[in-house]
């Protein structure tokens, strides 16, 4: 649904607003902390990567992800370290023989600063003059970069084996050779994630032949297992990752894996929205690794409406995704016209109708800062609001509390429609008919200066209003689901 300006101030009047506090219990003065992936023992048939060091990044926020189960969802869903779900929002290179150029930290930053995007996914293809074809050294070394690049700015990163219109089965052993020597190298790392195989076809997910899905996911497993035991390992589905749905008959013997749909907007209509539903009904964990606001030939019309339905529903499920894709080649599906030559710190006029949407898409999932005015007792502090997903009866809400100067303790409190049915990252510290105060747990009491701190909760209204105020101003942070994303016209 769209809004004007002038609709969007009309409805500003009919928004009741409810009223929350700011409270800061003193200072205190600690040194910031990194956030360091743990190092694991490795031994690699390349050269060991040194580990992942981030500072206040999604990885910092949320470390390493797992697959688990979790109240509200059918499915099992990515999980972060303290057992919350979680959404990894991604961009898809391309080709990365074709586009290495955009596996470099000034692209990344550019992405998760000011997009939002929290993952980055590396396509390597086999064949198509790619890895299996004659471009082995220099892909690995863009691969490298890319990776590195990317852990050193907290983001979490898919290392995808991009087979596309073929049984995997056919590159089984050479498969095995490249994860084994790429989950050794980061073995070390708990932002990666492995994504077996892209878009197969003419392969059924299980037929007992030895030749089909099933059996490849199987083995390419015991080659990662043998190495690292929790990395999560997406698998993909037969007819390009659209027969999810067939997974359920015969999943794969491990609790850390999750199977892949693949939709392009303007192709893929309620038929494959069915066929997720069927999917998460049957307890199937599923990740998007790859989709299009376009037609599936990735050179089509667009289909804005249906792709804010898609990805609306995968904000139901909390299902992750990632956009195809990170280059400027003359298609649809680019996030930038073939005219943009810049790597980084795009203007709007650099981008494709496509990434234009998709920018759009991931800002506004960000929510709005409002910062303490310096005449209050709550000087250089900034709150930010972000409404992770929502759904008929519920919505689940990030709060971060960012401080210019050291806190040694810290409290917020609100009033809220509906109950919080569950916290992460914080204690309930009173709760009175609709007024709570939140304090923090006992690991994110300090914020040092310069960091900040999130806590979230999921409530069972959808609706949500947080009103935070200093001593003299009031800021509003308006997240109900139908304006969500034009809440910064109405501040």
């Amino acid at each position: 649904m769209r809004y004007t300006v002038s609709e969007v101030k009309k409805m500003k009047n009919n928004i009741i607003l409810l009223s929350a506090a700011l409270l800061l219990c003193g200072c205190g003065s600690r040194q910031a902390e990194e956030s360091t992936v743990q190092s694991k023992p490795s031994s690699s048939a390349m050269p060991p990567a040194s580990s992942v060091t981030t500072d206040q990044t999604p990885y910092a926020e949320h470390g390493a992800l797992h697959v688990g189960t979790a109240d509200g969802y059918t499915a099992p869903v990515l999980l972060d370290s303290h057992n919350q779900p979680y959404q990894l929002i991604g961009a898809s290179s391309h080709g990365l023989q074709w586009y290495p150029q955009y596996m470099n930290k000034d692209t990344f930053r550019t992405l998760r600063d000011d997009w939002g995007i929290n993952t980055i996914r590396l396509a390597v293809y086999p064949k198509e003059g790619g890895y299996l074809e004659g471009s082995q050294s220099s892909m690995d070394e863009t691969i490298q970069r890319g990776v590195q690049a990317a852990s050193d700015l907290g983001m979490y990163v898919i290392l995808d084996w991009h087979v596309l219109n073929y049984n995997p089965n056919d590159i089984k052993s050479q498969a095995k050779s490249f994860f084994s020597d790429y989950v050794s190298r980061y073995r070390s790392y708990d932002n990666i994630l492995y994504e077996i195989c892209n878009e197969p076809v003419n392969t059924p997910w299980y037929d007992g032949s030895g030749n089909d899905l099933y059996s490849y996911g199987t083995d390419l497993l015991k080659t990662i297992r043998s190495i690292d035991p929790d990395a999560i390992v997406i698998c993909g589905t037969n007819t390009w990752s659209q027969d999810v749905d067939q997974v359920s008959s015969e999943p794969l013997n491990d609790p850390n894996v999750m199977y892949t749909l693949h939709f392009y907007a303007a192709t893929h209509y309620s038929d494959l929205q069915n066929k997720l539903r069927t999917a998460v009904s049957n307890g199937t964990p599923v990740f998007v690794s790859e989709f299009g606001s376009c037609d599936a030939s990735g050179n089509g019309r667009y289909d804005f409406d249906n792709a804010d339905t898609w990805l609306n529903l995968l904000d139901q499920y909390n299902i992750s995704y990632c956009a195809w894709a990170l280059s400027n080649k003359a298609e649809a599906a680019s996030y930038l016209k073939p005219s943009c030559t810049a790597l980084s710190n795009w203007k709007e006029s650099d981008l494709s109708e496509g990434g234009k949407w998709y920018r759009n898409r991931c800002r506004n999932r960000t929510g709005t800062i409002h910062t303490v005015p310096a005449s209050s007792s709550a000087a250089g502090i900034q709150v930010q609001s972000n409404v992770r997903n929502s759904w008929n009866n519920g919505a689940t809400i990030d709060v971060t509390l960012q401080s210019a100067r050291d806190l040694d303790g810290w409290k917020v409190s609100f009033d809220l429609d509906g109950e919080i049915t569950n916290l992460w990252n914080g204690t309930i510290q009173s709760h009175a008919g609709k007024h709570y105060v939140i304090a923090p747990a006992s690991y994110n009491r300090t914020v040092s200066a310069g960091q900040s701190t999130t806590f979230g909760f999921k409530k069972n209204n959808r609706e949500f209003s947080l009103t935070c105020m200093g001593d003299e101003s009031v800021f509003y942070i308006i997240c109900s689901e139908e304006i969500m994303l034009y809440h910064n016209i109405l501040l």
